[in-house]
């Protein structure tokens, strides 16, 4: 397994769903927990059937003991960010979410007690974490695919990590049967750059996101979209528009596409090292800076 997911035997006293909640509050996180079962058919998001390299097209997507043999709960943990607007999106600023998950969902599987054995998700791994936020009732999908927060504040604008655990959790509600929905307004559809929103989810291959990410040479069709949207890595507007995130402030950020031109490896790693961003390096971002001047 990799460093973003592993299998691990646990010590300490198990803690009821009450107090993993409390820990979360106490950490200026978001916490649902869930049954260890397989997701049914309507908490998998249409888009997740088209797939890219970055996401895993593995059937067996839903069913948490692909990952955790004997699974009971799955303990779906977000972890806010700030919005920002500019060139970059969230993934250029700030501490890599992979690294901080990890570290918040080992804090909390220590909680368990020693018999209980327990696996991590964060980003990279087989099951599809959009969909067990929503049957842990985290939140409600978006047009745009997002998860948005039904706590106040935070809208769509966090990450999620998975701890899984094979033993009971005392307290713990009935997971959601059904998904809740956005309110379909359009917004996110109407200032999406390549159009990629449409009844069946988000094409990952009109989204600027996916784009500015993918290694390699663009096809002229996505240079001549990465143009014209301006970004340099990563794309945000599509949760900026979102009515939802209204209450979420936005903090500008200036960056042009000259700072990463003129830039070398080890003045990228020690200002950009410890994001997000960090993991497609330079090269990538150099890319897109020479197409966004053109």
């Amino acid at each position: 397994m990799g460093s973003r997911s592993g299998l691990y035997n646990v010590a300490r006293q198990a803690p009821s769903s009450a107090g993993l909640y409390n820990f979360a509050r106490k950490n200026g996180l978001l916490l649902g927990i869930c049954d260890g079962g397989p997701l049914a058919p309507c908490f998998f998001d249409p888009s997740t059937l088209r797939g890219t390299p970055f996401v895993s097209r593995k059937k067996d997507r839903g069913d948490p003991a692909t990952l955790l043999p004997g699974v009971r709960h799955v303990v779906v943990v977000g972890r806010p960010y700030a919005a920002v607007d500019g060139a970059l999106s969230s993934l250029g600023y700030g501490v890599d979410y992979h690294a901080a998950l990890t570290a918040h969902l080992q804090v909390l599987a220590a909680l368990f007690p020693a018999t209980t054995r327990y696996a991590m998700q964060v980003d990279s791994g087989p099951l599809y974490e959009r969909g067990f936020a929503l049957k842990a009732g985290l939140g409600l999908r978006g047009c745009n695919g997002m998860v948005i927060a039904t706590e106040a504040g935070v809208g769509s604008y966090f990450n999620m990590g998975l701890l899984l655990v094979d033993g009971e959790i005392p307290g713990v509600a009935p997971s959601r049967g059904t998904v809740l929905c956005c309110e379909h307004c359009g917004a996110c559809r109407g200032a999406c750059p390549g159009a990629a929103i449409d009844a069946n989810g988000v094409d990952p291959l009109r989204c600027v996101s996916y784009i500015s990410q993918k290694p390699g040479p663009l096809s002229p069709q996505e240079t001549a979209l990465l143009q014209r949207s301006g970004q340099l890595y990563g794309c945000d507007l599509c949760q900026r528009v979102c009515p939802h995130n209204r209450a979420v402030p936005v903090q500008p950020q200036a960056v042009l596409p000259q700072d990463f031109l003129q830039m070398d490896a080890a003045a990228f790693c020690e200002k950009y090292g410890k994001t997000a961003m960090a993991w497609r390096g330079l090269e990538t971002i150099k890319r897109n800076a020479r197409v966004s001047v053109g």
